[in-house]
């Protein structure tokens, strides 16, 4: 079977997939109504962090499969010009809208306009972007959530997905490497930021396992009849303004000080 010339068969091995795996991926992207460039454009923007002219630059067949990567092909500077390793959700996601451009060939632009045109900057942000967080905004008004804040951009996606790159654990500079930062100081200041939430959390979580041994529950400190004082005289004992401040150099286990009677 045929269409504009291009086989099934042709399609699944330009995928590396058989040829009834394209054919059912194909289906099944058309069924859900993902056909669209567009949620192929938001993928790409948000799991590989590409810049908004790199998308409009991309040719279908910078979408290697094989080895699981996108090739940025064109860029301002030499460091731009990069391979991007898809994640696997990205993957599957972009293979099923490959499969849909069956009649495309390799040097076709990866997401079209309707008429087969490459978009610009302009176009993605109106036409893609913009309904995006629209539908979003309407799903989270329904939901009672507050609404995105500010303007969300193409790099509003680049920098989300440095962020999370980072928070999951990825070397600076290969996250730089993959979003094609010439100059580490952008990378290194998102870095910065992610740290500081790392420490907060971190730090946060240390003081209450120290903590945890030193004060006792709320459950075990109350007695019947006597709401307001420990069951156990050596469990919890606050010091008076005479005795000081409380402050005490000691293992956290003595945090509280025996009294005596």
């Amino acid at each position: 079977m045929r269409h504009h010339g291009r086989q099934w068969n042709e399609i699944g091995a330009e995928l590396g997939v058989a040829e009834s795996t394209a054919i059912w991926l194909a289906g099944r992207y058309r069924r859900e109504g993902r056909a669209s460039p567009r949620r192929a454009i938001i993928a790409t923007l948000g799991c590989a962090g590409l810049r908004n002219t790199e998308v409009c630059d991309l040719d279908l067949g910078d979408l290697d499969f094989a080895h699981g990567v996108i090739h940025v092909r064109d860029a301002k500077t030499e460091a731009g010009i990069r391979q991007v390793h898809m994640t696997p959700w990205l993957h599957d996601e972009l293979l099923a809208y490959r499969a849909t451009r069956r009649d495309a060939e390799p040097d076709e632009p990866a997401f079209p306009t309707r008429n087969g045109a490459r978009r610009d900057l302009r176009n993605i942000n109106r036409r893609v972007i913009a309904p995006a967080v629209g539908a979003a905004d309407a799903l989270r008004a329904e939901r009672r959530e507050p609404l995105l804040p500010g303007s969300i951009t193409a790099h509003t996606f680049r920098r989300t997905f440095i962020t999370l790159m980072l928070e999951a654990g990825a070397p600076v500079p290969y996250v730089q490497g993959q979003v094609g930062h010439e100059d580490p100081t952008t990378t290194l200041e998102i870095y910065a930021q992610v740290l500081k939430r790392r420490d907060r959390r971190r730090h946060g979580e240390a003081f209450d396992a120290l903590m945890a041994d030193a004060i006792p529950s709320a459950a075990s400190i109350m007695m019947p009849g006597k709401p307001d004082r420990p069951a156990d005289r050596d469990l919890l004992d606050l010091p008076t303004d005479s005795e000081g401040s409380g402050h005490r150099n000691t293992q956290h286990r003595n945090l509280w000080p025996e009294t005596t009677s």
